[in-house]
């Protein structure tokens, strides 16, 4: 697993790169108690995307996901806020 935080000038850019035996990824992975990984390899109860998605809606960021051979890769991107 990596985990890569950037600040950019007018966005924060968080990349997340997990290994996973995934060749596809839908919706439904973000619905509570699913995993990207196989249950019998993980206690994973399936609450870490429901709850990342809800937080990236929340502060109107951009989830984006895509399998990379055997990685699974969430970006997720945050537009800076200006206080004046």
């Amino acid at each position: 697993m990596s985990v890569d935080i950037q600040e950019l000038q007018r966005t924060f850019v968080i990349e997340v790169k997990n290994s996973s035996t995934l060749r596809q990824f839908d919706e439904t992975f973000f619905h509570i108690e699913q995993s990207t990984k196989p249950k019998e390899q993980s206690r994973s109860r399936g609450f870490g995307l429901s709850i990342i998605k809800k937080i990236t809606q929340k502060y109107n960021g951009d989830l984006q996901v895509k399998i990379d051979k055997d990685l699974v890769c969430f970006t997720i991107v945050f537009t800076k806020k200006v206080v004046s």
